[in-house]
């Protein structure tokens, strides 16, 4: 029998004839990964690494608390450099968000005016001209 999608591949074992018992077994019970399964492997890794490294500082998933630590709204957001764009989601709504220049602005709500810390991030989060004091905190 030959393997499916490995035109050059190697046969593969045949079919038990009886049942097999766990005790039988002394490796592991699959076979490792094939040459193309490896390099497709490789390339998941190597893929994921790059666009870590292309990740600006503000890429992932947030949420932004109160000095209280009261969670008012989550955000996801993806950061190439320069522009971070993505969205926000809160008791209130939900909709765009875009930081630019330290500001994010988020689409039917207000806007944070961010700073950078060691831990993170801290703003100002302004709604209907009021502003309160923020932290994001990273999910993931």
């Amino acid at each position: 029998m030959v393997a499916q999608g490995d035109a050059a591949g190697g046969a593969l074992p045949r079919s038990p004839e009886a049942p097999v018992t766990v005790d039988v077994y002394a490796r592991s019970y699959e076979a490792g990964p094939g040459d193309a399964g490896i390099a497709y492997d490789r390339g998941v890794a190597a893929a994921e690494l790059r666009a870590d490294q292309a990740a600006g500082p503000l890429d992932g998933y947030w949420r932004v608390v109160d000095d209280a630590g009261v969670a008012l709204l989550d955000l996801v957001l993806s950061d190439a450099g320069g522009v971070a764009e993505g969205g926000w989601r809160g008791p209130s709504g939900a909709g765009a968000a875009e930081a630019t220049d330290g500001l994010l602005g988020l689409e039917g709500l207000g806007s944070i005016r961010l700073q950078r810390t060691r831990e993170g991030w801290r703003g100002g989060l302004s709604v209907d001209g009021r502003t309160r004091r923020v932290t994001l905190i990273r999910l993931r």
